[in-house]
């Protein structure tokens, strides 16, 4: 799905969604994060060589729902609880 429609799917049900071909994810919770932490906000100007132009590179993205099953104790490692 586009990042449009993906948006619009992410504020009803709530879900992670990831750019397919890109390092960043995003949730209504969160907003848009790194898909590999979560702790850093992605910006537009992630995309330097894009300049004006990041907007247009981030709306052609293909986003899918993210499933990261992990256990007990690789959240707690990853998220440092």
């Amino acid at each position: 799905m586009n990042t449009a429609e993906m948006w619009i799917k992410a504020q009803i049900d709530g879900k992670i969604y990831e750019c397919i071909d890109g390092d960043m994810a995003y949730s209504k919770d969160m907003g848009l994060v790194d898909k590999d932490n979560f702790t850093e906000p992605w910006c537009v100007d992630a995309w330097e060589l894009e300049k004006q132009h990041g907007l247009d590179s981030l709306m052609n993205c293909e986003w899918q729902e993210m499933n990261n099953v992990m256990t007990i104790e690789e959240a707690e490692l990853k998220f440092g609880i």
